[in-house]
């Protein structure tokens, strides 16, 4: 078991250490001014809509002062609210919304959906110091002791545009419109009509909507952090943390975080939008997951299973491809995904488990990962080959043409680094084969030669292990992400163009800097990490930070100041 090492705390001047997880994120919002969580008013957002959950607003603006609550106290809008067409929803750093968890869980959800729907805008401009927080209104406190366990208690935050997807006629991929080839409707609900569909249609009356624009702009999300939310529906119909649906690449997201969500923690649904410094934790289902044919770019994201957390535990860091149900338009999701650091588990509650995959591509992707660290999965790499297709379109052939690239990753600790999945998806199981040199030479070589990719037992300060109370989130047990010297790359670094940071190195942290978790994350108020600032200072909470919240730190060792 590691030494767990405390955050440290820049207090007045003074360098204060022993600052532990108990104390982290009482007061969200503290340091922009926000009063404390307990002294703000509550809100419920169905005074802010009509019947139907629409906001009524052309801008409405949610600020710091007031908790809100995506309640279902409304018959007529059951929990679920839209920001609709030429309208804008202002979330303003430091402010608190909850949703109310459902009543009949696993069928139509009714506790707390925030839509924004196509031609709308969110501007969610959260800070490092001064996060945007949604959560359930069981996390009374919102001071990261509700338990990692409780998933699945609101719903989620979902954004739609009209970039392009690959919804066509012949391919609606389960979530087509009927006689609006280019439109879906977005998963999570579980009748389609128009305030859910994202993408375009000539076909459609509205001429906003009639021709896909990639950089269609939904807004504004920075510093965000998204908990305890998602919902199953049914097969193919789940509600994620954050949903990205056909959205543009003028939409600026970066600095994002969804931890315990009952399904994926973030999912792109087609759509051209780029995403930087992301990080999914304790996730029920795939950390990232890529669909009918996104085409954004990515770079330093992080995700973290759990072992201890519920029989799911978590599956695939990745899930890439372009048509979960497998119609086959040959439209392929093509995005460009840099360093990236992903932990996975070997275990479920303590028994060794097969479940996940550090990457798992599907069908109908191509697009490239690349400079990124998997550490302990017992499965890395996996390749769909499904032999009754007729058009080339799984993910092994496009490896195999080299447009769809996994290359100079590191993989650490695994058991099975690269897996080739083949046979029949229809009539035929299809099976997974280890590849290795001696069985599968051609393909062994391609991933661990020209394709740049290592696999190691351990890489040097990196430790992928952890230990916590998944009731009441202590931690004892830390993770350290950062190696002590910078993996490496043969790969050329991501391109410099406005978007990317050209960084040498594999993964998404760079030795010897702080992480870039710190202050605003659940890695910071959890104290999960290794090389993390605290993410709040004032500890009472009273809204300030000063001189009393000093002392409530040094009576841990026997001293008091005035």
């Amino acid at each position: 078991m590691k030494t767990k090492i405390f955050s440290i705390l820049t207090f007045a001047g003074l360098m204060v250490t022993g600052l532990s997880s108990a104390f982290a994120n009482v007061n969200p919002g503290a340091a922009c001014g926000c009063p404390a969580l307990a002294s703000r008013t509550t809100v419920n957002i169905s005074s802010l809509t009509n019947a139907a959950g629409d906001f009524t607003a052309k801008n409405t603006i949610l600020d710091c002062s007031k908790t809100y609550v995506l309640d279902n106290n409304n018959a007529n809008t059951t929990g679920k609210y839209y920001v609709g067409k030429g309208k804008t929803i202002t979330i303003q750093p430091g402010t608190v919304i909850k949703g109310m968890p459902e009543t009949t869980p696993g069928t139509s959800r009714n506790g707390g959906i925030l839509v924004i729907s196509r031609g709308a805008k969110i501007i969610a401009a959260g800070t490092e110091s001064c996060p945007i927080i949604f959560t359930s209104t069981l996390d009374v406190n919102v001071d990261g002791t509700y338990g990692i366990t409780n998933k699945g208690k609101w719903g989620g935050l979902i954004v739609l545009g009209t970039a392009t997807n690959n919804l066509t006629a012949a391919n609606n991929s389960g979530l087509g419109v009927a006689g609006l080839p280019g439109v879906g409707r977005i998963e999570g609900f579980t009748s389609p009509e128009p305030r859910i569909y994202f993408g375009a249609s000539s076909s459609e009356t509205d001429p906003d909507f009639q021709a896909y624009d990639d950089n269609d702009n939904s807004g504004i999300l920075t510093y965000i952090s998204i908990r305890h939310g998602g919902e199953v529906i049914g097969a193919n119909n789940e509600i994620n943390g954050l949903t990205l649906g056909s959205v543009g690449r003028a939409t600026t997201i970066h600095h994002i975080e969804v931890m315990s969500n009952l399904d994926d923690g973030i999912e792109f649904f087609g759509g051209t939008v780029d995403l930087k410094y992301a990080s999914v934790l304790f996730s029920d289902d795939d950390s990232f997951d890529w669909d009918l044919n996104w085409s954004g770019r990515g770079q330093f994201w992080v995700s973290i299973k759990t072992d201890q957390a519920t029989a799911a535990g978590g599956d695939n860091g990745f899930e890439s491809d372009g048509d979960d149900n497998k119609v086959g338009s040959g439209i392929m999701s093509n995005p460009n995904v840099y360093n990236v650091t992903y932990l996975g588990s070997l275990n479920i509650n303590g028994v060794a488990t097969n479940k996940g995959f550090a990457i798992e591509m599907k069908e109908q992707t191509n697009g490239t990962i690349r400079n990124s660290i998997f550490a302990n999965y017992r499965d890395g790499a996996r390749f769909n080959n499904d032999t009754s297709r007729v058009n080339g379109i799984d993910a092994y052939d496009n490896w195999r043409a080299g447009t769809l690239k996994v290359e100079c990753n590191t993989f650490v600790g695994m058991t099975n680094p690269l897996i080739w999945r083949t046979g029949r998806n229809g009539g035929t199981t299809m099976h997974d084969s280890i590849i290795t040199l001696a069985n599968q030479p051609a393909i062994f070589n391609k991933f661990f030669t020209t394709d740049g990719n290592v696999s190691v037992p351990t890489l040097g300060g990196f430790d992928f292990t952890h230990a916590m109370n998944v009731s009441t989130n202590v931690v004892s047990d830390v993770v350290d992400m950062i190696p002590t010297v910078n993996t490496a790359t043969t790969c050329t670094a991501a391109p410099n163009d406005g978007f990317f940071t050209p960084a040498p190195y594999r993964g998404a942290f760079e030795a010897g800097k702080k992480s870039w978790l710190s202050n605003y994350s659940m890695n910071a108020c959890l104290d999960l990490e290794n090389g993390l600032a605290p993410c709040n200072t004032d500890a009472n909470p009273d809204g300030t930070t000063n001189v009393s919240d000093l002392n409530l730190l040094l009576i841990q060792f026997g001293i008091i100041c005035d």
